[in-house]
């Protein structure tokens, strides 16, 4: 498996989309998260909020500002190597250009009601998303494949029209410098 799952290391989707971002924007998708990342991650909020599934990141739906600064300070904590820059994309809906949001260089974190997802390619109004879940809803039919545009790896499909937004927004997540080396050969 590439894409991380939620219940692989706990149960919170907000996070898991903030590590699948780094995944897929410093190309790790072969590797793990360091075990010591995630755990200075989890350490630096109150964890017990975000790993509670009754309550995930219902303490901060409302403060849009409070989770660009929470998925910053999460993806920091993750690839310290690396450089990124957060930004809340405002008034999204169906007919949105999703294309121009998700680039080579940024993925986007979508809440809806329910659900984190990273969002790692669009086209043709359908969302490729990494989602947490997804291997624990299909086991047997469980596959991951390669997005049509950005070439990403996914595991799950959405039509934007399905795709219930909280508060119309999202979060998007650059990388402003990649990691040397990291570049796989075939």
């Amino acid at each position: 498996m590439k894409i991380i799952g939620q219940g692989h290391m706990d149960g919170a989707c907000f996070l898991y989309s903030i590590a699948n971002a780094m995944q897929c924007l410093t190309d790790r998708t072969n590797k793990a998260v360091p075990a010591k990342n995630w755990a200075e991650m989890v350490s630096l909020l109150n964890a017990s909020d975000f790993l509670d599934s009754r309550i995930g990141t219902m303490k901060t739906d409302k403060n849009a500002e409070l989770q660009e600064q929470l998925a910053l300070a999460c993806i920091s904590k993750l690839d310290p190597a690396s450089n990124y820059s957060i930004k809340t994309v405002k008034d999204l809906n169906a007919s949105s250009r999703f294309e121009q949001y998700v680039t080579k260089e940024t993925v986007v974190l979508l809440p809806t009601q329910e659900h984190w997802y990273c969002l790692v390619d669009s086209q043709d109004k359908v969302a490729y998303l990494a989602c947490s879940s997804a291997w624990q809803e299909t086991r047997e039919k469980y596959q991951e494949g390669s997005s049509p545009r950005l070439n990403r790896v996914f595991n799950t499909t959405i039509a934007f029209k399905d795709l219930k937004l909280m508060d119309n927004r999202a979060i998007a997540v650059s990388i402003k410098q990649k990691q040397s080396g990291g570049k796989k050969s075939k």
